[in-house]
């Protein structure tokens, strides 16, 4: 995980914000921004248009995927892939662009 901690510094600007269940985790000891987002916990309420991240981070699993792309269509889209990780015992972790300015 402290390598994808040092390599989020390299993609989003400064001040720039991470949205996702791992986002904290991954802005720390950096200046990006970060919101967690849980459905049912917390920012789950058009976490898109509310905080109009830089990008989403997310546990690739069936639970996740399907969140994330049934309020939001396309947002997975592999050509806004900005990175990806395998930590612990296979657990998959990519950050997505989110594409300003798109209509949700």
């Amino acid at each position: 995980m402290a390598a994808a901690r040092l390599s989020m510094a390299h993609l989003l600007p400064s001040n720039g914000l991470l949205v996702g269940d791992v986002a904290p985790s991954l802005c720390m000891d950096s200046q990006i921004q970060a919101a967690p987002m849980q459905p049912g916990l917390s920012n789950d309420n058009h976490p898109l248009e509310k905080l109009n991240p830089d990008a989403i981070v997310l546990i690739r699993s069936k639970t996740w995927d399907d969140w994330w792309t049934d309020h939001y269509p396309g947002i997975l889209d592999p050509s806004q892939k900005l990175a990806g990780w395998t930590v612990g015992p296979g657990y998959r972790i990519e950050v997505f662009r989110v594409r300003r300015g798109e209509t949700f």
